[in-house]
């Protein structure tokens, strides 16, 4: 065999040794890659995941809608009211006169309710707390019952922030009105404004302002609410 022969054979030799090499080393590459688990679609998901639910392209996935919560809601007033008739009226009976020769009777335990009468107005205030009141006063609608839900309580949480809410039963008593609340400092107010219709009386009304920090006050309050009806004089 020729030295130029030997030669070749060598070099051809050295280049299937490389590329065998560069072979195995891709190879194994490959085999370390798969051997992770992680598709790309799964490496999108994850990311996603990571990312506080941002994908690639900058949208972020829509969630599932949670069903809203009535805790906590306020300014609706009818909705809110329990759906049962109201237990017995209990405590003393009141006739508080109203116009178009009618009454407005309810039931508050002398027990736990102070009761004055004041000029136009009635208040019943909570024993030991003077700051857990329900007043019943007259009051005029010249503009009807909307204008004057829009500021009924401006005088008691400031400017502007009366909420309206619906028209409804009052409590539950069989008394139709509108509904209004409003709060400031911890302090909550609800009002209900309830409009005579009959002629000549048809810019009067009679309003229910309650004022109450926590529940038990509220409950305890509107036990006189819920007592209440109106009857001919």
């Amino acid at each position: 065999m020729s030295k130029w022969l030997k030669n070749v054979i060598v070099v051809f030799a050295a280049v299937c040794v490389i590329v065998l090499v560069i072979f195995c080393i891709e190879l194994f590459v490959l085999n370390r890659d798969s051997g992770s688990g992680s598709e790309p679609g799964d490496l999108i998901s994850e990311s996603t995941a990571n990312s506080g639910g941002v994908v690639p392209n900058g949208q972020k996935p829509s969630p599932d809608k949670e069903p809203e919560s009535s805790a906590g809601k306020t300014g609706d007033g009818a909705e809110d009211q329990p759906t049962q008739p109201p237990p017995s009226p209990s405590g003393k009976r009141r006739e508080l006169p109203m116009p178009g020769e009618k009454y407005l009777v309810l039931y508050a335990d002398d027990g736990k309710f102070v009761y004055t009468e004041l000029d136009l107005s009635w208040l019943f205030e909570y024993k030991g707390n003077t700051a857990v009141t329900l007043e019943v006063c007259y009051v005029h609608l010249p503009l009807g019952v909307e204008a004057r839900a829009k500021e009924c309580l401006d005088g008691y949480v400031g400017a502007g922030k009366t909420l309206v809410g619906e028209e409804g039963p009052i409590g539950r008593s069989s008394i139709v009105g509108q509904f209004v609340s409003g709060e400031i400092d911890g302090e909550k107010f609800e009002a209900w404004i309830y409009k005579f219709n009959e002629a000549g009386i048809d810019d009067m009304g009679v309003e229910f302002i309650l004022h109450y920090r926590l529940d038990e006050q509220k409950d305890a309050l509107y036990t006189i609410i819920d007592s209440m009806s109106l009857v001919p004089a």
